[in-house]
């Protein structure tokens, strides 16, 4: 009787001789990644390595190119007390504008921060321009307006903003018997009644 073929280790080896020719045959450097040339280092990829350089068709952008909503900027640098020194540092704002004056305010730059767990390419912090030399201030315009909706016959609005004299004639006339009340909530929603120290709204977060 004639016995059964018996299953032939030679199969196995067959498919592992490929594979490691294969493995030989990839470069070294797809093997084996100096330390030195990680991707990121110190949150900025390393363009001195070879092959790591930026490239405009990848997901991967600039991180000066990065929307406002991803970055910490500083406020304007306040130099009105030394004028001079604006031209001496390149920054800074020698005056600013009041609330009105957003597109006519001169601009300077700032300094910016990626917020972490943000990727992008190139240096983490810059500083960009055409910032507005615009002052915010801690009047929130939705606590004002609910103040002058509900209290505003008592100038509780207007003091809020630091209309003083204004405020306490409203107040003794109680909203101007309703219609100071009505005009100033109008004012409120059209930008026509404003903090007294001239800055902005507070802004939203």
């Amino acid at each position: 009787m004639q016995r059964p073929a018996r299953c032939s280790k030679s199969s196995s080896s067959t498919l592992l001789v490929p594979l490691v020719v294969c493995v030989l045959s990839l470069p070294l450097s797809l093997l084996v990644t100096p330390a030195s040339c990680e991707p990121f280092v110190n949150g900025c990829w390393n363009a001195s390595c070879p092959g790591v350089n930026y490239d405009p068709n990848t997901p991967l952008v600039l991180c000066s190119n990065l929307p406002v909503a991803f970055l910490r900027c500083d406020p304007p640098l306040d130099l009105s007390e030394h004028p001079e020194r604006v031209a001496e540092l390149g920054y800074g704002c020698a005056a600013f504008g009041t609330v009105g004056d957003y597109d006519s305010a001169p601009r300077t730059s700032v300094l910016c921060r990626v917020f972490d767990g943000i990727e992008c390419y190139g240096p983490r912090n810059f500083t960009t321009g055409n910032v507005p030399c615009i002052t915010y201030g801690s009047y929130s315009f939705p606590t004002i307006f609910i103040y002058s909706l509900l209290f505003g016959v008592f100038g509780v609005d207007r003091l809020s903003l630091g209309h003083v004299g204004t405020g306490i004639a409203k107040l003794l006339t109680l909203g101007g018997f309703g219609v100071w009340w009505i005009v100033d909530l109008v004012l409120l929603a059209t930008g026509h009644l404003t903090p007294a120290d001239g800055s902005c709204w507070e802004r939203w977060r």
